[in-house]
């Protein structure tokens, strides 16, 4: 469904990227090799496809962290995509066959390397899974249309001392763990729409909302909450409805201290990507 849908937009003569790229910085060679395979499954398990790395130079030959090509195959194995920064030009002629267009897991390449494979989508957000804003920080980058978030300090490393991740060797999750899982379920469904989502309107009402749109009256919409006060914030909510021309007005919206919500104001069903088998839907069906 997600195909057709693009080529639906590219018929009309719409340029949309093909997803939102959301990632993990996974630097292998300074966790210990033994956890590879079993935080790589708990990524995957928790929606996470894409992880990035540079593969180095400065790694002991010896060290078992060192093993780039074990690496590659455990993430060719679980249907994951690499993304690769800091290529060191030698390493060019040994990581040519491990490119996606050659049936390996190398998808995103960003920097000069020797090697030709597409860069991660633009912009690109950097953003610490430590910080304590980094709920509010991650839905602002998704938010903003195409683009690429990578969240950093995800997992223990050892570089060379202990630097502490959300997620410790033992794979125990911190609290900033939270807004990680949040934002890898969401994007789950929303990575192919956002893209196409590229006009912002700020919505009227006590409540700071900003509400984005697709092209056309059935474009796809959503509504984005954040509240980074101390205090509970309930109001009225007026949004706009693009395949009706008209506002509705929700009259009462809750957003707890800290948190913020992702609401759907107009997602078609039958090609809109929220549901895993869309073949139920007719075409007029869709979330309001």
């Amino acid at each position: 469904m997600r195909r057709l849908a693009v080529l639906a937009l590219l018929a009309a003569g719409c340029a949309w990227p093909a997803e939102f790229v959301q990632a993990v910085e996974f630097p292998y060679d300074h966790h210990p090799r033994a956890l590879w395979e079993r935080e790589l499954v708990w990524l995957k398990n928790i929606g996470i496809r894409t992880v990035a790395f540079s593969p180095g130079r400065n790694t002991p030959p010896k060290d078992p962290r060192a093993d780039l090509s074990g690496f590659l195959r455990i993430l060719r194995r679980l249907g994951m995509r690499a993304w690769i920064y800091g290529v060191a030009p030698e390493l060019a002629a040994t990581l040519e066959p491990q490119l996606e267009r050659h049936g390996g897991p190398i998808a995103f390449l960003e920097g000069p390397s020797g090697l030709e494979a597409p860069a991660p989508p633009a912009p690109v957000t950097r953003l610490s899974a430590t910080a304590s804003d980094s709920l509010f920080r991650s839905r602002e980058a998704f938010a903003g249309g195409p683009g690429s978030l990578l969240w950093q300090d995800v997992e223990d490393t050892l570089a060379p001392s202990l630097q502490r991740g959300v997620v410790s060797f033992s794979g125990d999750e911190r609290p900033g763990a939270t807004a990680l899982r949040r934002n890898a379920a969401l994007l789950h469904y929303w990575s192919a729409i956002l893209p196409a989502m590229l006009t912002e309107r700020k919505l009227p009402g006590k409540i700071a909302a900003v509400q984005r749109f697709a092209s056309g009256p059935r474009g796809a919409s959503a509504v984005a909450i954040s509240n980074k006060s101390t205090a509970e914030l309930t109001g009225p909510l007026r949004v706009y409805d693009p395949s009706v021309a008209r506002e509705l007005i929700i009259p009462k919206i809750t957003v707890p201290a800290g948190q913020s919500l992702w609401l759907p104001v107009n997602i078609p069903l039958a090609n809109g990507g929220l549901c895993e088998d869309c073949a139920a839907f007719a075409q007029g069906d869709r979330i309001v």
